[in-house]
């Protein structure tokens, strides 16, 4: 896993407490460009960055992903919640079966945890994104 301070992000120390931030520390950890990228925040008790990881770079379409392996990194940067997004780099942010899926998998699987999957984010290279949370597509905590 990563942390800001050794990869020379710089994030001002606010917490993760809406999707627009935690869409731009995504973008700024390599959400972004010609494939999909999934990236994932893990956030303390009180939603602060403890850790972040990109996780795969797929396809124009597709990027796959191991719910074990994002709730591994978690447990070992001590992390209570999660914030995971990708891009969609055709710019569309309409969430497929597959995004839906994960998050879903994920969301039940950080819970048998005691982990709480905070958002599920699609990025538009353009700045726009979409929020499973804000869209109704899955209930935070």
């Amino acid at each position: 896993y990563g942390r800001a301070v050794r990869t020379g992000i710089v994030w001002d120390g606010e917490a993760i407490s809406k999707p627009h931030p935690a869409a731009a520390l995504l973008r700024l950890i390599g959400c972004r460009g010609p494939e999909e990228t999934l990236g994932v925040l893990f956030t303390d008790s009180r939603n602060k960055p403890v850790g972040f990881a990109a996780f795969s770079a797929g396809a124009a379409s597709y990027a796959a992903v191991s719910p074990g392996g994002v709730l591994r990194r978690a447990l070992l940067c001590g992390a209570v919640g999660i914030v995971i997004g990708h891009n969609h780099p055709c710019g569309v942010l309409n969430p497929s079966a597959e995004d839906r899926h994960l998050t879903v998998k994920l969301k039940e699987a950080a819970e048998l945890l005691e982990l709480t999957l905070l958002d599920s984010l699609l990025l538009a290279d353009d700045g726009r994104y979409l929020s499973f949370v804000e869209k109704g597509l899955m209930r935070a905590r």
